[in-house]
């Protein structure tokens, strides 16, 4: 559990969840993952139950929880700096007020609201689960999910060129869904040499950006730049000298990018106060 003071985590007992509105569902969590998301927390930056108006889903069914939830319903009209303009249902969703952390999914049950509109159902069973075949389905939550959404936001097309920024768990399957949609050359850009090696073993093309520019690396293969980046960071990025850069990877993937392509953002950045050139 997480109680707002950096790098610290404890484990104790929390209360089990209750329905609170009928369009709950709480869920015994048997499989879990942790998202970057967590870890920019972390370092201080930033069941067995269904409710009454649920009808899609019964007790025992197996389902994945995704690392985003919706309150289901839009407002016409957004209120003031609520996410995505939906109103707020004290769904007590983590760190994050706006919903974008489940704050109790480390636990042995989690509440999830609006369940018909969140949950996604696996076709598995009490008889047909085991812990491996659950780890099949876990990265649909997020990771896997997230990485394959990174390159729709980049506009990719297949036969497209991607640059993917960050060796991590969403960079990696960023860029191998770019592999799987038809790239014809994907280049991952990091500085952890276990990690570029990862980037390798899926078809990818490393690059070292403590070696030297990563700019100028993949421009000595494409003059003419990559039709499609992709932050996989966000705020904690690094430059050559491995030191806190933040601005630096949006830089370089325009640096990088095609003039007719496109670049996608994955990568949390935490918000500042509004400066004086502020629109």
């Amino acid at each position: 559990v997480y109680h707002g003071t950096p790098f610290e985590m404890m484990v104790q007992d929390v209360a089990k969840p209750a329905i609170l509105n009928e369009t709950d569902v709480v869920v015994r969590v048997t499989t879990r993952a942790v998202c970057g998301s967590d870890l920019h927390i972390y370092r201080g930056y930033m069941g067995g139950a269904i409710g009454d108006a649920v009808s899609s889903f019964a007790v025992g069914d197996y389902v994945i929880i995704p690392d985003t939830v919706s309150e289901d319903h839009m407002e016409m009209e957004p209120r003031s700096k609520e996410y995505f303009g939906f109103g707020n249902s004290e769904m007590g969703l983590g760190v994050c007020k706006r919903g974008l952390l489940t704050r109790r999914c480390a636990a042995e049950y989690a509440r999830v609201p609006f369940a018909e509109a969140n949950l996604i159902p696996i076709p598995l069973t009490h008889e047909t689960a085991n812990s491996t075949i659950e780890r099949d389905y876990l990265t649909v939550s997020d990771i896997f999910a997230t990485g394959w959404a990174g390159i729709d936001y980049t506009g990719f097309e297949p036969g497209d060129s991607v640059a993917v920024f960050g060796a991590g768990p969403v960079g990696l399957l960023s860029a191998y869904s770019a592999i799987l949609r038809g790239a014809s050359k994907v280049y991952v850009v990091d500085h952890v040499k276990e990690r570029l090696d990862l980037a390798a073993s899926i078809g990818a093309i490393p690059i070292n950006f403590a070696d030297d520019d990563p700019v100028a690396q993949i421009l000595a293969s494409e003059p003419n730049g990559v039709m499609r980046a992709v932050d996989c960071v966000g705020m904690e990025a690094l430059n050559s000298s491995l030191e806190m850069d933040e601005s630096i990877i949006t830089q370089q993937m325009v640096d990088v990018t095609h003039f007719k392509g496109g670049i996608g953002q994955l990568g949390v950045y935490s918000s500042q106060d509004d400066s004086p050139g502020a629109p």
